[in-house]
């Protein structure tokens, strides 16, 4: 009888242990969408709209089964009505935000739901373009924030798809806070299970 009890207790602990695991690291690749507001300085870049499209990439390190260490890069392009100057014969309009932070998750067993508050910034850009050379026209760093969260969909135990990540980027250009909002979605690779 001991040894029934004793065998039920080394199962419910190792049942326990593996609800309890959770990666060490995380990466998360994908496409992205942003509604893009240059403000007072649109008449710099002249964007033709304020519709990008590009592609989002997430690094976390997980201290606890709770919180994620995230550095994100998000790159959006644009299209600009700006005439490229000699010797440009193409004209590029980019952005790329780098922010830092907390990511808060809740996670279960089908599925991960996160939060963050991240901060960083957005760097903007207006490149000629003539053959295989490239030149900034424009360039500028603003400060940037990340209020956003989203959902991930566990298919494997090292492979989940991101449903969606929904971001407000407040971005500070000139004296003003001008919105941008992104959406993306993709893959995220787990590694190095506790």
């Amino acid at each position: 009888m001991k040894t029934l009890a004793l065998g039920f207790a080394l199962l419910a602990a190792t049942l326990t242990a593996r609800a309890q695991e959770f990666p060490r690291w995380e990466a998360f690749g994908g496409f992205s969408y942003a509604n893009v507001n240059l403000g007072p300085q649109a008449s710099l870049f002249n964007p033709s709209n304020r519709n990008y499209e590009g592609f989002d990439l997430d690094f976390s390190f997980n201290p606890s089964r709770y919180i994620r260490l995230l550095a994100d890069v998000g790159f959006q392009f644009g299209k600009t009505s700006a005439t490229p100057p000699p010797p440009f014969t193409k004209i590029h309009l980019q952005t790329t935000e780098a922010l830092f932070g907390p990511q808060f998750t809740l996670r279960r067993h089908k599925a991960t739901a996160f939060g963050n508050i991240l901060v960083g910034v957005t760097n903007t850009r207006l490149q000629g373009q003539a053959g295989t050379l490239y030149d900034d026209l424009i360039r500028q760093n603003n400060l940037t924030l990340g209020l956003g969260g989203g959902l991930d969909v566990n298919w494997t135990r090292i492979v989940a798809i991101r449903a969606f990540k929904i971001e407000y980027l407040p971005t500070r250009r000139s004296s003003d806070w001008e919105t941008t909002y992104t959406l993306a979605t993709g893959v995220v690779f787990r590694f190095g299970f506790r």
